[in-house]
């Protein structure tokens, strides 16, 4: 049993950004765990890189609402509904 269904990974964080982070979780941790990338950056670039870095979906900042419940299904996280 995974105790966690889903990663929201940010792209810039302090110590350690997201790409390394996912290198890190993917290869020295051996996670299963999808790992969806967040990021307020645009462009094209930054899509394919996290897709070539191995993240299983990719969230512009601010992500809507609608956009996020989508992901969680996708992904069959579990959605409180409190």
């Amino acid at each position: 049993h995974r105790p966690y269904q889903l990663i929201l990974m940010d792209l810039r964080m302090p110590n350690m950004d997201g790409f390394e982070a996912m290198r890190v979780l993917k290869g020295e941790m051996n996670c299963s765990v999808p790992i969806v990338a967040l990021t307020a950056e645009t462009g094209s670039d930054v899509r394919e890189r996290c897709r070539e870095a191995g993240f299983h979906e990719f969230l512009q900042k601010p992500v809507k609402t609608a956009v996020l419940k989508n992901i969680l299904y996708q992904f069959g996280a579990a959605l409180d509904t409190k």
